[in-house]
């Protein structure tokens, strides 16, 4: 099952257009899976073509998470879907990446953890320095689930490295 979800990850529902034939899931061990489908923009149900639900949602940016028996993962659309038209109907193709595609946008430049200096993450963490002393009560770990301002993880995730400029 294919669901699309928005950027927030409330899930919308699953589109009833989608092609299952056309449905295709390129595994692999080290790199991004990548997940592709066709999805039709109206339905035959009874001989009554509808508007497929969640047709024009399916655009850049959105998620899909995709559920099965033996895999569950999430999916950006990271590229825009391409439309054709046959005459009779309209097709979106839709190509999307496992979700650690945000990450290739992501750059440390000028983002300091640890390293005891004013601009370190860690001091910039909410009520994270001792008042006596002056240093941080915690350091930044890989992750911290309890305080996201202390995880390195969740500090990529949420934007605080630099994002590459448009030319």
């Amino acid at each position: 099952m294919i669901y699309l979800a928005k950027p927030t990850g409330e899930i919308l529902g699953r589109p009833n257009g989608l092609r299952e034939e056309t449905c295709k899931v390129k595994k692999t061990l080290t790199d991004m899976w990548e997940l592709t489908f066709d999805v039709n923009k109206y339905t035959d149900e009874n001989a009554d073509f509808s508007s497929s639900d969640f047709y024009e949602s399916l655009s850049e940016n959105m998620y899909l998470v995709l559920e099965s028996d033996t895999v569950s993962a999430l999916f950006l659309i990271d590229t825009k879907p391409v439309v054709t038209n046959d005459g009779v109907q309209e097709t979106k193709s839709v190509t999307a990446h496992t979700a650690e595609c945000e990450l290739q946008q992501k750059f440390l430049r000028g983002f300091y953890i640890n390293n005891g200096t004013d601009e370190s993450q860690e001091y910039l963490a909410d009520d994270n320095i001792d008042p006596y002393t002056g240093l941080p009560k915690e350091y930044i770990r890989l992750v911290n689930f309890e305080k996201p301002g202390l995880s390195l993880l969740h500090l990529a995730l949420l934007g605080i490295c630099e994002t590459p400029q448009s030319a």
